[in-house]
């Protein structure tokens, strides 16, 4: 397998590679068929809850993108108090975890916007090589397919009745190991198109 690890903090990008040929696995990794997986995670405060708030959501939306979680907490030591000052309001504090995902096409750009909601207290940015694997599920997706069309066709052909039993036994395996590997399939182009983002103000 071969996996790329990208770190990318303010700009800058630091590319940490380890490489294994096993039977000339890496052949389409360096194509236009890499699927690279990308995630983030950005840390911020701010004196503006509200408004940051506000605004790491309608950029969600700007960059086409949408909430797959989120929670939020209030910890505000003098909430019992009635007739607090309002001086006590200002030691509340409030948090916000959204995990994010956004076209993987304007992941670096939502990135940076970002960090105009807060100061920022940290990012890291990862990018995973899943290319092997989806390849070693889309093989075995097409097989599945070939048998599948094969075994239809046995059973057209089948002669007693014992035939068709073990013929639709088999078929009945592999439309539910293609339906496994069409799932999984699905859900890497999901987080190849998807950039997971985990936000925390």
């Amino acid at each position: 397998t071969k996996q790329h690890r990208h770190h990318r903090l303010d700009g800058a990008c630091i590319l940490s590679a380890k490489q294994a040929d096993e039977g000339g696995e890496q052949a389409d990794l360096a194509s236009e068929n890499r699927k690279i997986v990308y995630s983030g995670n950005i840390s911020l405060q701010t004196l503006e809850y509200d408004s940051s708030s506000q605004s790491i959501h309608d950029k969600i939306n700007k960059y086409g993108g949408f909430i797959e979680s989120e929670n939020t907490s209030n910890d505000d030591p003098y909430w019992y108090y009635r007739n607090r000052p309002a001086s006590s309001r200002d030691r509340a504090r409030r948090n916000m975890n959204v995990t994010a995902r956004i076209p993987a096409d304007k992941f670096d750009a939502f990135m940076e916007d970002l960090k105009k909601d807060g100061q920022v207290i940290s990012t890291s940015v990862n990018a995973q090589n899943i290319s092997v694997s989806y390849a070693t599920h889309d093989a075995s997706r097409k097989a599945l397919e070939i048998e599948q069309e094969r075994l239809l066709e046995m059973m057209d052909k089948a002669k007693t009745i014992e035939e068709m039993i073990a013929v639709e036994k088999r078929l009945t395996e592999v439309e539910r190991e293609l339906g496994n590997e069409n799932t999984t399939l699905s859900a890497m182009d999901r987080d190849v198109n998807f950039s997971t983002v985990d936000i925390q103000l």
